[in-house]
């Protein structure tokens, strides 16, 4: 992001929160900010061949008096309205000191594979600016477009994040792991398999039940962060699995990481960095 659009980003975020704080402030909401607080999901066209990416960011906000009214008119006046929805998640925890519960959001960020990483810039931009948190009940999900007009396959996609699922939670936070709303895959069945069980898969590391909903699959195995250099490296991870050239056929580890090219080379080395660094010592 140039220095630029940074700064633009900086003005208008300090100026909402500024305004926020005086009590007779009236924020009248342009049509463009009511798309952000729609609720609703940006769907490609039918007819766009073009594969799409969502990432959803979950946050909170350590200020009681905050809206979604100034997250929505932010994201608006820097031109990401047509990018950005907000939505509510319930399993996000935060409070103060007196017990409060700060305001929280998931943000929806849509948008084409070739634009989704200069806009999750901004939109990291945007909430580090307006003062935003994560802590260990926030989560960050990627979907991964797989309509028939991107002649992308779900199960051999399936097949290959089933493969890697051992690097998608290393590079997460430890208790990743054990949570609740992205269970490790407990066996080896294909995406079909999986469909057709008796258990939940919503919950899952690799959400299968979003091919019915939006077709899409979902990963859901990442830690939620406002650090974009972080988020980067997550989507190309995820990218580089569902993109291989061929299927995977092996658990891919710190060894043979090399040999799925289709991960960007400073991505191979972030995740080698998470291999390479030193368990903390339990107490």
């Amino acid at each position: 992001m140039n220095k630029t659009k940074q700064t633009k980003i900086s003005k208008v975020c300090k100026s909402l929160i500024s305004s926020s704080r005086n009590s007779l402030w009236n924020l009248k909401l342009s049509r463009s900010a009511h798309k952000v607080l729609r609720g609703d999901y940006i769907v490609p066209k039918t007819t766009s061949k073009v594969p799409w990416v969502s990432v959803e960011i979950e946050c909170f906000f350590k200020n009681i008096a905050f809206t979604w009214d100034i997250l929505a008119t932010a994201f608006d006046k820097v031109g990401l309205s047509d990018f950005v929805r907000l939505h509510e998640d319930g399993s996000i925890e935060a409070y103060n000191h007196k017990g409060e519960c700060y305001p929280s959001a998931e943000v929806v960020v849509t948008a084409p594979e070739s634009k989704i990483f200069k806009v999750l810039e901004e939109v990291c931009c945007v909430l580090q600016s307006l003062n935003a948190h994560t802590n260990d009940t926030c989560g960050l999900h990627i979907h991964i477009d797989h309509r028939p007009q991107v002649k992308r396959s779900p199960i051999v996609s399936y097949n290959n994040l089933y493969y890697a699922e051992d690097l998608l939670f290393k590079v997460s936070k430890p208790y990743r792991r054990e949570c609740e709303f992205c269970e490790p895959i407990c066996s080896d069945n294909v995406f079909e398999s999986l469909r057709d069980s008796c258990g939940e898969y919503r919950y899952r590391s690799i959400n299968t039940e979003a091919m019915d909903t939006n077709k899409t699959l979902e990963i859901r195995t990442f830690h939620s962060t406002l650090n974009f250099k972080e988020v980067k490296h997550f989507l190309n991870l995820v990218l580089g699995v569902v993109n291989c050239n061929a299927p995977l056929n092996n658990r891919l580890n710190a060894k043979n990481l090399d040999t799925c090219k289709s991960i960007p080379l400073p991505t191979r080395r972030f995740i080698k960095s998470k291999y390479s660094s030193p368990r903390r010592k339990v107490a």
